[in-house]
């Protein structure tokens, strides 16, 4: 078994899906992105030497093809992590 990690979006997905199909291999996608807790902004959660800054993930995604309010919230955070005032 393989996988794969995006931070902030899915679009490795699909062509990992198909290169595992492919191979005959089982894979696995994730995705990583982190969030600004405003409560702990003093205090390091999981992210060393960034106060507030937590990072979380989420594992098992079948398809990179989502209902059209996940996609709006994936577009936000790819836009986030592509701007220059990102985190």
């Amino acid at each position: 078994m393989i996988g794969t990690t995006d931070f902030d979006v899915l679009d490795a997905l699909d062509e990992f899906r198909e290169a595992c199909q492919l191979l005959g291999i089982k894979g696995c996608s994730g995705l990583e992105t982190r969030v600004y807790v405003p409560e702990f902004s003093t205090r390091v959660i999981n992210s060393p030497g960034e106060p507030g800054i937590s990072y979380h993930m989420g594992v098992g995604f079948p398809s990179a093809n989502v209902f059209a309010s996940q996609r709006k919230f994936l577009k936000g955070l790819k836009q986030t992590a592509s701007s220059e005032t990102a985190i």
